[in-house]
């Protein structure tokens, strides 16, 4: 019971931040690739009797779409049992040091509040490795949920304070399951893209005040004047409508009527008539 209001809590914390992003900014571009290392803190089950602990570890992710993370993260902690002193005669084994290294993998929706801060809450799975030090070890799988949010440093470096809830039903060959909570800070790099670099389709990369979505002429150079595509303007020296490249009577005066080739009717009687 406790696991199902748990995993039911998580989901509705996802689907409201899912209905949340509808409306929010873009968050990264698809494709940016986000490494980082953290520091984490385990909270282990109770019925594992097991010392709370800090460990570290890194961080992969990739953002496959503006909105959506997929990342995977691993930890390595150090603990031991939380049993009081070994009584004489005990095998040494029950307060040996344990290892557990937990493997998770989610997505996660990315919510932008402002252009520094992001709310990001996923669903996942945990592959759980502990290990007794000189003695057994077991590999578990079970459910993952994790919030948490990123503040950007610098556009390409920020911080990420996560919480996560593992569930895993079965720990070793006995039925115990056990919730497992953890708290990971650390710091993050957006590293591009794959396949090479991505503009954002709101930004304007040559200045020419287009912005990339509709520019159907991206490489401008700096200060020409452009039309409504991005592209460069055809010039009008004698402002009659037709560009000089097409303007046959480049010289027309201003506010007289002129044909499809630049030119006036005087101007076409004088082309036309006969030298002397």
């Amino acid at each position: 019971m406790r696991g199902a209001k748990c995993a039911l809590s998580a989901m509705g914390v996802a689907m409201v931040l899912s209905a949340a992003a509808a409306g929010a900014a873009r968050a990264q571009d698809r494709g940016t690739i986000e490494v980082g290392a953290l520091a984490r803190y385990t909270k282990f089950d109770g019925d594992l009797e097991l010392k709370n602990r800090v460990g570290f570890g890194g961080r992969l992710g990739l953002y496959i779409s503006p909105a959506v993370l997929f990342d995977v993260d691993a930890s390595y902690t150090k603990t031991r049992p939380d049993v009081a002193p070994t009584p004489a005669g005990e095998t040494l084994a029950a307060t040996n040091p344990i290892t557990a290294v937990p493997v998770h993998a989610r997505l996660a929706l990315g919510v932008p509040f402002s252009p520094r801060f992001t709310v990001l809450a996923g669903l996942g799975g945990v592959v759980n490795h502990m290990s007794v030090e000189g003695g057994t070890s077991s590999t578990d799988i079970g459910a993952s949920a994790l919030l948490g949010t990123r503040v950007h440093v610098t556009p390409n470096i920020a911080v990420r304070l996560d919480g996560t809830a593992d569930w895993i039903p079965n720990i070793g060959t006995s039925s115990t399951n056990a919730w497992n909570l953890g708290a990971q800070a650390g710091i993050s790099v957006l590293l591009g893209h794959l396949g090479g670099p991505r503009e954002s389709p709101t930004g304007d990369s040559d200045g020419d005040g287009v912005i990339n979505s509709v520019d159907r002429c991206p490489g401008t150079a700096r200060h020409t004047a452009v039309d409504a595509t991005g592209c460069p303007k055809r010039q009008d020296s004698d402002g009659d409508g037709v560009s000089n490249l097409d303007d046959i009577c480049p010289d027309t005066p201003a506010g007289v009527s002129v044909d499809a080739n630049g030119c006036s009717e005087e101007q076409r009687r004088a082309n036309a008539a006969p030298p002397r």
